[in-house]
């Protein structure tokens, strides 16, 4: 949309977002013997909380181990090298802090 008034012209960069579709990654039945990899972004408090997660769960099943990886900078996506190593493990868990 364009608006004009006095002179000064107004311009509305808004437009309907653009549905997308996406699927869920499957589900396991059962979390005994999984091996999960935690996420955390480099905020005050991710690491801490993917922590009480992990063990919450390995109260509960029988992990087989963990891998804890940082990405350091909450405002960009994790590095290659990290979400491939992630998707080697059976279940991935992350969290923002703060």
């Amino acid at each position: 949309m364009v608006i004009a008034t006095k002179g000064l012209v107004v311009l509305e960069p808004v437009t309907e977002p653009t549905p997308s579709s996406a699927e869920m990654a499957p589900r396991p039945r059962d979390l005994n013997g999984k091996r999960v990899a935690l996420l955390t972004n480099g905020k005050r408090n991710s690491d801490v909380l993917v922590k009480m997660v992990y063990d919450l769960l390995a109260e509960r099943y029988q992990l087989s181990g963990y891998l804890h990886r940082d990405k350091v900078n909450m405002s960009r996506p994790a590095p290659q090298s990290i979400v491939e190593e992630l998707a080697t493990y059976d279940i991935a868990i992350t969290a923002i802090g703060d």
